[in-house]
């Protein structure tokens, strides 16, 4: 039985992983078991990663030792790696103790949530996998739109609405920002760009909507 302590390195931003294994062969093909690594492999692709064995040692302990060393709470920390939690802890230990497997969970969630949603491309491929996923339930009807049919918010609701809005859309996150309605008596009300509208002007519109009587 080997006990190991290797490293496996993206070859596209060389981040790396680095973490201990036991194995009777030590080209087993083991790519580590951290979700960050796991989810990196699957988004480049197994081919982009090298995996080099650092250290060998003929007892599990000693491989702890080094682990322990290495993958320390600076290690965590830096932005090139992808493990979550720092290393030496034996699975046997961890599991045996529900609180420390509980405070080791609650820190790797925490860890992950800083290396993960504070990068724009994670977050943008998760919003589309969220859609994805809930167009697919719907298609196989194991959830089902809200039938707004007849209901009407709130006041209370509205008003609530109405502030988080006035905050969300403010300037250019409004989708109204930079446009202005003109009106024609031949070709009723159109909304433009305000960059447009001394054009407009020139060709007979005006500036402002026209409410069309009932």
């Amino acid at each position: 039985m080997y006990h190991t302590i290797y490293k496996i390195t993206n070859l596209v931003n060389n981040k790396i992983y680095i973490g201990k294994h036991s194995c009777d062969l030590l080209n087993d093909n083991y790519m580590g078991s951290g979700k960050l690594i796991n989810l990196a492999i699957n988004k480049y692709g197994l081919e982009k990663f090298k995996k080099e064995i650092l250290f060998i040692f003929d007892n599990e302990k000693d491989a702890y030792e080094k682990e322990k060393d290495i993958v320390n709470e600076d290690f965590v920390s830096r932005k090139d790696t992808y493990n979550l939690i720092t290393g030496g802890d034996s699975f046997e230990a961890i599991n045996s103790n529900l609180e420390l497997r509980k405070a080791k969970n609650r820190k790797a969630a925490i860890s992950m949530n800083k290396k993960t949603w504070k990068d724009p491309e994670f977050r943008e491929r998760n919003r589309l996998r969220m859609i994805e996923q809930s167009k697919r339930l719907h298609s196989d009807g194991i959830i089902n739109a809200p039938d707004w049919t007849g209901k009407k918010h709130k006041e209370e609701s509205k008003i609530k609405i109405g502030r988080k809005n006035s905050i969300s859309q403010k300037g250019e996150k409004n989708s109204q920002y930079g446009t202005c309605w003109i009106f024609h008596d031949d070709f009723g009300n159109k909304k433009i760009k305000k960059e447009e509208l001394y054009n407009y002007i020139n060709d007979g519109w005006i500036k402002g909507r026209k409410i069309k009587n009932e």
